[in-house]
């Protein structure tokens, strides 16, 4: 993650600097990330598609590329079905 700075302060963002700078020179008091804010992301129900389940029973997933939501998506999926065997076969680059 790029941070950006004004004034010796940092920020996550390009735009928030600029946002920043432009209060501070309009004399515009702020305070930033002054505190985390607790909520809950709504559950979604969803489904897994597997690629393929082998007679014994193990579920095979083909990836050429594994993103971060794929990542999420399966540790979702074996934390609510820890019984399930799944194995993954990846792309060879």
């Amino acid at each position: 993650m790029r941070i950006y700075a004004h004034r010796g302060r940092k920020y996550r963002s390009k735009l928030e600097a600029k946002i920043a700078k432009s209060c501070q020179s309009r004399r515009i008091k702020f305070t930033y990330e002054p505190f985390k804010i607790p909520y809950v992301q709504p559950a979604k129900d969803r489904h897994y598609l597997p690629d393929m389940v082998l007679e014994n029973g193990i579920i095979v997933e083909i990836k050429g590329v594994f993103r971060k939501e794929d990542r999420d998506k399966h540790l979702n999926l074996k934390n609510q079905n820890p019984k399930l065997d799944i194995r993954f076969v990846f792309k060879d680059n």
